[in-house]
């Protein structure tokens, strides 16, 4: 049995933390989730639900070829006990949100992000100090999830989130979800979701995206754009939506600031010589830089570079876009 491990998400979403095997930590060489978003019902735009208002957690997860299927199940529940800063869904009194998915799509079927619908209580059901509800789960990447609420893993144990599946390959693979999400309780304290208005590659308009059952290789002539291996360097440039660097007042620091915004990416293939840029006041663009991988790397038909990028804000808030660009000899 393989070692369970929490995937820690930041305060409010993006993954911050990743387990063993994947190094380094851009990269996607295996499935696994990579992020997560919160959106209201209501009014997508914002990430912050207000007491009695339906929001809606979501993972973003990558894969190296075709999309693969997932199994997993999330809970939404008032705070309870936490164990090392890993928050635990456990008395079925607190929950406020439950999804279980133990059937795996077939090769054909769709494939949506694994996510879980919340209501948030009635303000006069909250306590005063109640800031935040909880996410607890567990996602199978080609496989079959365990009941985590019958058997609950306990952290740092030799617990494995998927159900053994004899002669599978390759072996499904399990990723445990940890994570607290704000409640607005003041209706100033509102958090958008920041928007990419914008994105180039070598100073081109990059709007191409892989579909879900698009092969690794084989991308040659398919209407993506077609780069050499290896070589130069090749500039991604985001351009944040005007207004989205909101004003919020810092618990911190107790005063009032403005938002930056931080592009960041996931990749497949190649290497990024940045993998962040930051978006502020003074500089209404982020520049990343990456490298294709090396003629030894490509296959002769294409290989296909997926990137996962998002816009993220500095309370946690963010908007994920794929795009991709084939590599070809």
């Amino acid at each position: 049995m393989r070692a369970a491990f929490f995937v820690p998400l930041a305060a409010v979403l993006g993954l911050v933390a990743c387990g063993p095997g994947f190094n380094p930590a851009y990269k996607v060489e295996k499935s696994r989730v990579i992020g997560a978003y919160v959106s209201v019902d209501s009014d997508p735009g914002r990430s912050t639900p207000a007491p009695g208002e339906d929001a809606t957690f979501t993972l973003v997860t990558g894969d190296t070829g075709p999309k693969l299927g997932r199994t997993y199940a999330l809970v939404v529940c008032r705070a309870g006990a936490s164990n090392l800063d890993v928050v635990l869904c456990s008395d079925p009194a607190t929950f406020i949100g439950l999804r279980y998915v133990n059937t795996l799509p077939g090769a054909t079927d769709p494939k949506p992000e694994p996510s879980v619908t919340f209501t948030v209580p009635a303000e006069a059901d909250l306590a005063a100090d109640e800031t935040e509800v909880w996410v607890f789960g567990a996602v199978c990447n080609g496989g079959v999830v365990r009941d985590l609420l019958a058997d609950p893993p306990e952290y740092g144990t030799d617990w494995d989130p998927c159900e053994s599946v004899p002669d599978s390959e390759p072996q499904p693979y399990g990723q445990l979800i940890s994570t607290r999400l704000p409640i607005e309780r003041v209706p100033t304290d509102t958090n958008h979701i920041p928007r990419i208005s914008g994105l180039t590659f070598d100073e081109q308009s990059w709007v191409a995206v892989a579909p879900d059952d698009a092969e690794a290789v084989g991308c040659a002539g398919m209407g993506y754009p077609e780069i050499a291996p290896g070589g130069e360097l090749h500039r991604i440039v985001g351009t944040a939506t005007d207004g989205d660097l909101e004003s919020y007042l810092d618990p911190i620091e107790g005063f009032e600031r403005v938002e930056d915004l931080f592009l960041r990416l996931y990749i497949t293939t190649g290497s990024p010589d940045v993998t962040y840029d930051v978006i502020d006041g003074d500089d209404p663009f982020a520049e990343l830089a990456w490298r294709a991988p090396p003629l030894e790397e490509v296959d002769p038909t294409g290989t296909l570079a997926r990137f996962h990028l998002y816009l993220e804000d500095d309370r946690h808030s963010s908007q994920w876009v794929q795009r991709a660009v084939c590599v070809v000899p």
